[in-house]
Formats: structure tokens, C-alpha cells, sequence
């Protein structure tokens, strides 16, 4: 799973799930409308809830379509997939998990001519690395340089990759859960050697991070992700002040938006476009729109409402008010926010803000409760040292 994601919640998913279960018995509905990652989603799914999980970000639906609404491993057709000359090498009769190991080192292996001509394009390379013949951008600013997302080499490969899953999605070889499986493991891949900050809204223009000269890997996922009794799962792509409206009741409401000016369609463009290239229509009219420096098609851009301190706490509370929810659990992070730009440590002014908000007459009386988690805050490679910061779950039960 992703895991350099602004706020993601992998430290704190399992304290969440303990404080849930004071709320919600095991098999009810919880509602996670911010997902990001999944985290909290497929660790409530572990717990044996049934989950409704929505971000606006594509790759976390793809994500939600392999692990969350999935709870099987796909069985591949290796003999389907496979050129003859490597199905000797594939013993009949395999077990998902090694079926799946065996094409995911097809995958790693294979050169640009093991995609058909028809699918065959260079566009990671010729947009996202620095030899590419499209990588070319001009700032603001008026500065001049290549992207450098990948290395060359990379690129490349990234490229076949995609690309063969893509003429296996479109020529129905693979299925839709195993489209959403295999577009999430070289996603999973392709970040561990981006050459980012943590996020692709930009990138060290004249350097590179070590991590961006490993080769591409293609990993066995976690299997764990798939465990759960329960299959009636919901994923949702798009404003979560919309899909709290088509989300039936549900016990527990889980809100972790965005704090700051961030807009997350922008800052993971990149795993949004690795995720959806399988299913995409026309690769080469999609990548002839790339725009900004980052190399962005901005058909894929949303505005969050969220994202705005002048239009964050009126976002709160409609997306409270649509939800047919009996607990609202909201995740709070006390450190740069959209109350406080200039102190990592924090100065309290969200979290009182927050508390009297959960306090109001939307919620019951006496229902509001704290719970406070220190940890530390997100770190870079390029110098800054992570700092401890509170992060807080506020709960209260609407009225």
C-alpha cells in the first residue's frame, strides 16, 4: 500500500478500530469518507465491519476494488498471459498466489516489444524522465528544465508494465479485479522509486533521491488486505459531500479531510494516472493535454472545498448534516494546518475550534469525547527532521 501519503493513518488504524468498537458492533456499517489509502477502511474491514469507503483521488477506488470490495486473490489465466515460450517454465495447476507471482515476474522482465505495437507507447518515459522527448516544462517563473519523476530506465519499464496490463484489460485477458489488482501492485512500485518528496507535485529538479535508482519491483501484496468475512463492501470516487448522501445509515461516520491548501488531485496525480491507465481510452489524447511543470492533465483536477480555510468548518458540517450516521469520529492532526501556517508544534486554535464545533446542537449533549496520539509528524529526505505532534480522534454522537 502507499505509504508516502500525507496524513495517512497506518500508525494510528488500529486505535481507531479499538475506539469504534464502543460505538459500533462488529458487522455494522461504518462510513470512511476521506479515504486516502484505505488504511482505516481495510483495517475496519479486518475488524469485520462493513465498510463505505470514498476519496476523490482514482487510485484509492482501484485500490478499494482490489483489496476492499475484493476478498480473494484473482485466479490468472497464465497460460492466457504468458508467452509459450515462458508458460514451460509455469507449472498447471498453480495457486493464485503463485500464478500471480509468475506473471508479476513476466512483467518485471519484459521488454517494450512484449506489449503488441497496438498498445505499445512511451509516454512515462517521454514525459517523467529527463532524456524524455516531452519532459521539457517551462515554471511560473519563467525557469526552464526536464522532469525527472523517473529515471530513464525506469521510465521505460513503467511503461511495458502498464502498458501490458492495459492490452490484457482491453482485450478482456484479465477481468476488472484483476485490472484493479495489478495497476495497484505497480503503483505500490513505481512509488518506491519516484523521485519525490513524498508527493508529485513536484520533484528535485537537478538531483536525485537514492531511492529513484532501484529497479522497478513488482511485490506480492499483503494478502491480509483481502481478509474479511464480509463482501458487501461499498467504494466510492468523487466529493464526499456527495457520497455521504448515497451511503445508507450507518453507525459510525469516520472524517479525515484535508486541514490545509493542499488539493490531493494535484499533489498524487501520479498514482491517479498509473491507476487509471488500464482503462483508459485514449492514452495518446489523454497525455497530449499534460500541463505545468509537474506534467498534470488537468481534466483529472478537483477543487475541495476542504482545502480552503474560509470554506472548511460550513464543508464540516453539511457533510455531518447529509450523513445518516449516529457517531461522527474525526481525525484531527495539531500541527501546519489551516489555523496554524507557521508552527509545526501547533497552537491549539484547530483543535478548540473542532472541540466547540462537536460540542454544538448538532450532537448530542455530553457526547463529545477526546482522544489525544502523539507521534511524529511526516519527514523528508531533503533535510527537514520530523517533529512529535499530536494527533487527536474527536467523537461525538449527532442528535
Amino acid at each position: 500500500m502507499i505509504q508516502r501519503y500525507l496524513g495517512n493513518k497506518y500508525t494510528l488504524a488500529d486505535a481507531i478500530v479499538r475506539t469504534a468498537r464502543n460505538y459500533a458492533p462488529a458487522g455494522s456499517l461504518i462510513c470512511d469518507a476521506f479515504t486516502g489509502t484505505l488504511a482505516i477502511a481495510l483495517a475496519m474491514k479486518r475488524a469485520d465491519y462493513r465498510v463505505a469507503a470514498n476519496d476523490v483521488n482514482h487510485f484509492s477506488s482501484i485500490y478499494g476494488r482490489a483489496f476492499l470490495t475484493n476478498s480473494t486473490v484473482p485466479q490468472l489465466d497464465v497460460d492466457a498471459l504468458l508467452p509459450r515460450r515462458r508458460r514451460a517454465n509455469a507449472h498447471r495447476g498453480q495457486t493464485p498466489e503463485k500464478a500471480l507471482r509468475t506473471v508479476l515476474d513476466y512483467l518485471q522482465s519484459a521488454r517494450p516489444t512484449a506489449v503488441s505495437a497496438k498498445f505499445r507507447r512511451s509516454h512515462f518515459f517521454d514525459h517523467y524522465t529527463e532524456l524524455g522527448a516531452r519532459s521539457t516544462y517551462v515554471s511560473s517563473r519563467g525557469r526552464s528544465g526536464r522532469r525527472r519523476f523517473f529515471t530513464p530506465e525506469n521510465g521505460r519499464q513503467i511503461d511495458t508494465v502498464l502498458g501490458k496490463i492495459r492490452e490484457w484489460s482491453q482485450t478482456r485477458r484479465i477481468d476488472a479485479t484483476a485490472t484493479a489488482l495489478l495497476s495497484a501492485i505497480a503503483c505500490d512500485a513505481v512509488e518506491k522509486i519516484s523521485n519525490t518528496q513524498g508527493t508529485y507535485h513536484d520533484f528535485p529538479r537537478t538531483t536525485y533521491d537514492p531511492r529513484a535508482f532501484q529497479r522497478l519491483t513488482l511485490h506480492l501484496p499483503d494478502f491480509e488486505a483481502l481478509h474479511g468475512k464480509r463482501i458487501d463492501h461499498i467504494i466510492g470516487c468523487g466529493d464526499s459531500l456527495d457520497f455521504v448522501r448515497s451511503v445508507p445509515a450507518h453507525h459510525v461516520l469516520y472524517i479525515d479531510p484535508p486541514y490545509n491548501f493542499r488539493q490531493y488531485t494535484a499533489y498524487y496525480f501520479m498514482p491517479n494516472l498509473i491507476c487509471g491507465y488500464a482503462e483508459m481510452d485514449d492514452v495518446d489524447e489523454y497525455f497530449d493535454d499534460v500541463r505545468y511543470v509537474r506534467g498534470q492533465n488537468m481534466r483529472d483536477d478537483f477543487k475541495s472545498t476542504f482545502c480552503s480555510a474560509n470554506t472548511f468548518m460550513d464543508s464540516m458540517e453539511l457533510l455531518i448534516e447529509r450523513a445518516d450516521a449516529q457517531v461522527v469520529m474525526l481525525s484531527y492532526f495539531d500541527a501546519r494546518n489551516h489555523w496554524n501556517n507557521t508552527n509545526d508544534a501547533g497552537n491549539g486554535i484547530g483543535i478548540r475550534k473542532l472541540t466547540s464545533f462537536l460540542r454544538s446542537s448538532l450532537f448530542r449533549r455530553n457526547s463529545f469525547r477526546s482522544h489525544r496520539f502523539p507521534r511524529l509528524n511526516y519527514q523528508s529526505y531533503g533535510g527537514y527532521r520530523a517533529r512529535r505532534i499530536d494527533e487527536f480522534l474527536l467523537v461525538a454522537e449527532k442528535r
